[in-house]
């Protein structure tokens, strides 16, 4: 058995899927009052035939046999899940893909997209970032972001990484459809990371204790990689796991 603790900032635009499996679960509310709603497919914004999770309580559930939404009442409500994967309630493992995203050699000056990795909303896999690598020709400062406001994304188009991924990204790399960002929009953003490359110098970063912290992707969630340096090329990649 495995056990995921996740804190997750909702979107007020949509219901938002929080669950990897379907046995053991607990949601917290930080702050504000949620909608949750228990149904195999993503319900519409309009819905409200829902449990309410009132600012500073506990849904706890001792297995389920569906997926569990979650819509904020307002805007900066975050909640806290808890999730024991297998183990109790009798349910199996899910199968887990490795997948990863890359842009090469992408012309950097001040706060540069260098890759943007997006799990859509209506995906129903659930995903969790393994690693990065990043390289650059001259010591660069790059910095990960996360965000599931769309408007944060400036000039980007994103095509699915491969037909077996629930997931899309803006690297032409990947698919010469994509257009990768132009500008992110910090001030809609969470900073997770910051790390420094010295002169061409791959650095690869692991999770340090996947035991305890574990990085899901949920669904409407986007990943935004830049880097910073004066007038260097930048390389990332993005690796993954998805629960199939």
């Amino acid at each position: 058995m495995s056990v995921a603790t996740n804190r997750i900032s909702l979107d007020p635009t949509q219901y938002v899927k929080v669950n990897q499996g379907q046995g053991r679960f607990k949601i917290q509310s930080l702050q504000g009052d949620c909608y949750v709603v228990m149904t195999d497919s993503k319900p519409a914004v309009s819905n409200r035939v829902a449990h309410i999770l009132r600012s500073d309580t506990t849904f706890d559930f001792d297995a389920h046999d569906t997926n569990v939404w979650v819509l904020p009442r307002e805007t900066g409500t975050q909640v806290v899940i808890t999730e024991w994967i297998g183990g109790n309630s009798g349910n199996q493992f899910a199968y887990q893909a490795y997948y990863s995203a890359y842009a090469e050699q992408v012309p950097v000056s001040t706060e540069t997209p260098i890759l943007t990795l997006h799990n859509p909303s209506a995906n129903t896999q659930f995903a969790e970032l393994a690693r990065m690598m990043l390289s650059a020709d001259k010591k660069s400062t790059y910095r990960l972001w996360v965000t599931t406001d769309p408007t944060a994304i400036i000039g980007a188009t994103f095509q699915p990484v491969n037909s077996q991924s629930g997931l899309e990204c803006d690297s032409d790399d990947m698919d010469a459809s994509a257009v990768r960002a132009t500008s992110y929009d910090h001030s809609k953003m969470q900073l997770v990371t910051v790390v420094i490359t010295q002169q061409a110098k791959m650095i690869n970063l692991n999770n340090p204790n996947p035991e305890r912290i574990q990085f899901t992707i949920p669904a409407g969630t986007y990943l935004c990689l830049e880097s910073t340096s004066n007038s260097g090329i930048a390389s990332g990649v993005l690796e993954w796991g998805e629960l199939i």
